[in-house]
């Protein structure tokens, strides 16, 4: 199954994977598409340390590319992890802001390498 087909050379594509797109076999194919709107993201390892389950969907709204919500980036202070005491929702917090600083991360280091 192609699950790239349809999918033209302006798409995003967003993988849950702690892998690069070379080890996973893609970094040929994906070389016609926009680097930005690549990425990989271990969402399903950060939702189990966060949320002690394999939750990948509760952080994949701060890892969309180029997330509007940059808001996430100001979360600096580290809730317990997996911790019954920290409320849900504090801890789906703390999952997505793990995520998005990820993400920032990995564009900061896209653009450094553009404009040099």
């Amino acid at each position: 199954m192609d699950v790239f087909a349809g999918l033209s050379t302006e798409g995003y594509v967003l993988i849950n994977t702690s892998k690069s797109f070379d080890e996973l076999g893609l970094g040929d194919y994906l070389r016609t598409f926009h680097r930005e709107r690549l990425l990989t993201c271990p969402a399903t390892e950060i939702a189990l340390e966060y949320l002690g389950r394999p939750l990948p969907n509760a952080v994949c709204s701060a890892v969309s590319p180029r997330s509007p919500d940059k808001s996430l980036s100001s979360q600096s202070r580290r809730p317990l992890v997996n911790d019954s005491r920290v409320p849900p929702e504090i801890q789906n917090v703390a999952a997505a802001t793990a995520a998005y600083q990820l993400v920032a991360k990995a564009e900061e280091e896209f653009d450094r390498a553009t404009t040099n």
